[in-house]
């Protein structure tokens, strides 16, 4: 279809649209019809039932080098994986044109693009174009494989879970520790997410009612009131279960891990994964890079062949990204909405707004589970290594205090 055409138009008015409420006005980058035409240009519409639920263009930049432009889905039409499709198909159509590299530019405004883009292989390059020198420019490129080859996928055995936020709704703790503080749960609410917002260690939001807030003291003193909460079966998320079954399902073995105190061992007990830990039992915490050591440790595999899923940048994409794991951000709960904005969550390798995404994401991305060795049973660690279809912790004596590397907070655990 060319540039030119009514649909196509019509879906460009749309995302010029899209730009005057994100950034307060239009793409004012110089842009032609002609520029889409082939041989060196493309200008994609994905229909559904006959009708446009979005597009992609893409025009010639260098010899060997074409740019997307004008990547869009309706809004109607958006998390069920058409900007994903879409974006396949102009990569198709560029490497099928001779084009070897893909650039293009966004903007922190479209978080959900960078992720995009991030999860499917794009890196940063030197930020070029129109508006190479503006602030929160996210100029960002891709290698495409030559017509007829494909990408070597990466090779992953175990998907690696953070608990609260992740797996867990944490908001009967928040609500208690209002109910606590005698705080209408409104303004308690409000200065937290306040506090998350601004990059504060979440547990500065006590200090905002009760100055010299010890937060050991208080906690234990909650639990004496009958105020104290420890996540239960009731806590889940509705797709926490059936995420984990997904997972498992798919060729992957399933753990938890998270900042979380050495009590809440026995509820991860009875969830269905293969391993389960607390910075509690190991004394060391995220984002210490000890904390992601110990998980690779744990799990008697290399990092590059674990993938960690959490809802915070700081504490779960960033310091696995470091360590070498796949790094996964899920975009829920205060954390994961409020930080999805940041330019680091760009960092991650995988991003999804809900975990029942999840399995496909990390297709969509070149990620695939290890194949069986040996005959191994995916459902259970082997007795040898971790005990007789028991987490990893029930063979521990002894657990280590909690370390809170970073003020996280841990004993309330929250924040993760």
């Amino acid at each position: 279809m060319g540039f030119d055409d009514e649909v196509a138009q019509l879906l460009d008015a749309e995302v010029q649209a899209e730009y005057v409420d994100r950034y307060g006005g239009p793409d004012s980058s110089p842009m032609s019809a002609a520029e889409f035409a082939p041989p060196h240009g493309a200008f994609l519409v994905g229909l559904v039932d006959g009708e446009p639920v979005g597009c992609v263009g893409m025009r010639r930049v260098g010899a060997a080098t074409a740019e997307v432009k004008r990547m869009f889905v309706r809004a109607g039409f958006r998390g069920a994986g058409y900007a994903r499709a879409l974006l396949a198909g102009v990569e198709d159509a560029a490497a099928a044109a001779g084009y070897r590299q893909l650039v293009l530019t966004t903007g922190s405004a479209q978080p959900e693009a960078v992720a995009l883009y991030r999860s499917a292989g794009y890196e940063y390059v030197t930020p070029f174009g129109f508006y190479g020198g503006y602030p929160g420019n996210h100029s960002m490129g891709k290698t495409l494989s030559a017509p007829g080859t494909t990408a070597a996928p990466r090779v992953v055995e175990w998907v690696v879970l953070d608990l609260g936020e992740t797996l867990v709704d944490e908001t009967a703790n928040w609500l208690r520790w209002a109910a606590y503080l005698q705080v209408p749960a409104l303004t308690f609410l409000a200065c937290l997410g306040a506090t998350i917002s601004q990059g504060r260690p979440h547990t500065e939001v006590f200090e905002i009612f009760r100055p010299g807030f010890d937060l050991a003291q208080r906690t234990a003193h909650r639990e004496q009131v009958g105020l104290g909460w420890t996540p239960t079966a009731s806590d889940l998320y509705p797709d926490a279960l059936s995420s984990l079954a997904a997972l498992r399902r798919a060729g992957y073995r399933v753990a938890v891990m998270a900042n979380q105190p050495a009590e809440v061992a026995a509820f991860l007990a009875t969830l269905p994964v293969d391993a389960a830990d607390t910075s509690g039992q190991w004394g060391v915490a995220k984002p210490a890079g000890e904390f992601f050591s110990r998980v690779a440790s744990e799990l008697g595999a290399p990092a590059e062949r674990v993938a960690y899923v959490g809802d915070r940048v700081d504490n779960d994409v960033l310091p696995a990204r470091r360590a070498g794991m796949v790094a996964v951000h899920l975009r829920r709960g205060p954390w994961g909405l409020i930080q999805a904005a940041w330019p680091q969550a760009a960092q991650a390798d995988v991003s999804v707004p809900a975990l029942g995404a999840l399995v496909e994401a990390l297709r969509a991305a070149g990620v695939r589970p290890a194949p069986a060795e040996h005959g191994r049973d995916r459902q259970s660690l082997s007795g040898e290594q971790h005990g007789e279809h028991l987490p990893a912790h029930a063979q521990r004596a002894d657990p280590a205090p909690a370390q809170d590397r970073d003020g996280d907070g841990l004993l309330p655990h929250h924040g993760e």
